[in-house]
């Protein structure tokens, strides 16, 4: 029998647990961090997360401002460095595109001037199109 003692999410998707587990077995609270992926091969992982079905498992904390902000920075400034190559004038791009190309960098250098631009999706090149379409 096991017996859930804490519980907190590990992400905000619910896939993944860490918790303090009283297992029978041993006789004593054991530290466990169970992921969703390990019920369908650990016996001993599918039945902490039935376990935790009935069991009110916290959210996890919200990770510091920085670190989502680094985080931000980081995707975005992976997605400028994708498209300098259609910036460079010898690549093979019709100037309609390079508009596109170049709007959609304009965008990614400007969204660090929006307050809380650290918490909302950052579009990919193939978005910005897709919303902005080829002019």
């Amino acid at each position: 029998m096991i017996e859930i003692k804490s519980a907190v999410w590990l992400d905000t998707e619910h896939t993944a647990a860490r918790c303090v587990v009283f297992a029978e077995a041993l006789g004593a609270d054991v530290p466990y961090t169970v992921r969703q992926a390990d019920t369908g091969r650990d016996d001993f992982a599918r039945e902490v997360w039935q376990a935790l079905a009935s069991f009110p498992v916290q959210d996890p904390e919200p990770d510091p401002v920085e670190q989502r902000e680094s985080r931000a920075r980081a995707r975005r400034d992976t997605y400028l460095c994708r498209t300098d190559v259609y910036m460079l004038p010898d690549f093979p791009i019709s100037e309609a595109d390079r508009a596109v190309v170049a709007a959609y960098r304009e965008y990614l250098r400007h969204l660090p001037d929006t307050e809380g631009w650290y918490d909302r999706h950052i579009m990919t090149l193939d978005e910005w199109r897709e919303q902005h379409g080829k002019e």
